[in-house]
């Protein structure tokens, strides 16, 4: 039987059956068969719906390759904070240290080749760089958002003149900005916008940030001067992320569906049968203590009110993109008890003697929604902030040594 099926709708009813006794339920083993699927095509919109199996036939995992970082040793190996990442299209690594405020640029196999940058107001300088981003046509962008700029560089790190430039917008946002495929910028701004700028620095456009429209329940908590919003534990929320060729990810983890909307008004959605994790009493205890506690620090009296925590997890926590147009769906893996490390007897601050590690699993896809199967993810990658850089053979990700200090590592994605 081949690693790929197509079903069509009329005989869903049968391949249901296959899964589960038809009630729709996802285990790690199912991973491993052929990879089955219904298409459907709704006007503009294509439906690929992966009922079981997956491409790649088995869970991976990621074996580390080249690491790049020591705790002593020369200064262009040593990292303060890693707060960007990405890889250009020579396939040289391009990392920013937001302690230092330079860039340092490395080949595909870990050798430092030069690094530019320094704290400063002048030009090729950095008051409080955030974010690098790599074009096709190699370049290199930095997002400097105290200075309310973007500075661009050559790939040799050379500062060019044409600078871009950003003093109409409202700072400071905390998303990332994104290259469409005409190597624009897009920033999203607090005015709740996405900025485009021209490479000569001119605001291009100005579109309303994505959205589905969809609303997560909030905690409103009654503060000096106003009130402050926090977000409930576990509840869905609506994510959304950009493409190297322009296109949106979105959807909300309510339900397991994402959307690819391509810059010609196609869409690709990508559905799953799964079943979401569920919430156990001592995650769901221990959550509202922690969110409690927070709260409480700014209104001493405060008392839960509103929503109630979800007796599920969410169906998926987070969107990225690959460089290589794959989908990345990063969802909770199987909770773990261990040892709790930091538990001391005689510290009753230090916690239990047990903890519970929650563990999180990527879903891969292709640029034609074909499911490729499952890549869990090391305990010390960092997967959130910075975004690694992604590939369905390759990844680099910034992760914590065993010593205590950052690493930049390259990954193969293997079988696990």
């Amino acid at each position: 039987m081949k690693a790929t099926r197509w079903l069509l709708p009329a005989i869903t009813l049968f391949t249901v059956g296959l899964i589960s006794g038809g009630c729709g339920a996802y285990t790690e083993a199912d991973v491993r068969g052929p990879w089955m699927a219904e298409h459907e095509q709704r006007g503009d919109t294509a439906v690929v719906r992966t009922l079981y199996g997956s491409v790649w036939g088995d869970t991976m995992r990621l074996v580390p390759e080249v690491a790049i970082g020591v705790l002593d040793g020369p200064p262009e190996e040593i990292f303060g904070i890693i707060i960007s990442l990405d890889v250009d299209t020579a396939g040289r690594l391009l990392v920013l240290d937001g302690q230092a405020l330079e860039v340092r640029i490395y080949s595909g196999t870990g050798e430092h080749r030069l690094s530019f940058g320094r704290r400063g107001s002048g030009p090729g300088e950095f008051q409080g760089a955030d974010q690098l981003r790599a074009t096709a046509d190699g370049r290199i962008v930095v997002r400097d958002q105290p200075a309310g700029r973007f500075s661009v560089f050559s790939g040799a790190g050379e500062y060019l003149d044409g600078r871009l430039r950003a003093s109409n917008l409202t700072y400071y946002t905390n998303h990332l900005f994104y290259l469409d495929g005409a190597g624009r910028v897009v920033n999203p701004s607090l005015i709740g916008h996405l900025v485009v700028y021209d490479t000569d620095g001119r605001s291009a456009d100005t579109i309303p940030v994505p959205t589905t429209g969809y609303r997560a329940q909030r905690l409103e908590v009654a503060v000096q001067g106003g009130q402050a919003t926090y977000s409930i534990p576990f509840m869905p929320e609506e994510h959304w992320t950009m493409t190297r060729d322009g296109s949106l990810l979105i959807g909300v983890s309510d339900s397991y569906s994402v959307e690819r909307r391509n810059p010609d008004g196609s869409v690709l959605r990508i559905e799953r049968r799964v079943e979401p994790a569920p919430v156990t009493k001592e995650e769901a205890e221990q959550a509202r203590d922690r969110l409690t506690q927070a709260i409480r620090r700014t209104s001493p009296d405060w008392r839960w009110q509103g929503a109630e925590i979800p007796s599920t997890k969410p169906f998926f926590r987070g969107l990225q993109a690959g460089r290589d147009g794959t989908i990345w769906v990063f969802r909770d893996g199987p909770a773990i008890e261990e040892p709790n490390p930091q538990w001391d007897p005689a510290q009753p601050a230090s916690g239990a003697e047990m903890r519970r590690r929650t563990t999180f699993v990527a879903d891969v896809y292709d640029a034609d929604g074909r499911f490729l199967g499952p890549v869990t993810i090391p305990e010390s990658m960092s997967w959130l902030f910075p975004h690694p850089v992604l590939s369905q053979d390759r990844v680099w990700a910034a992760t914590i040594h065993e010593a205590g200090h950052p690493q930049v590592v390259r990954f193969r994605v293997r079988p696990d």
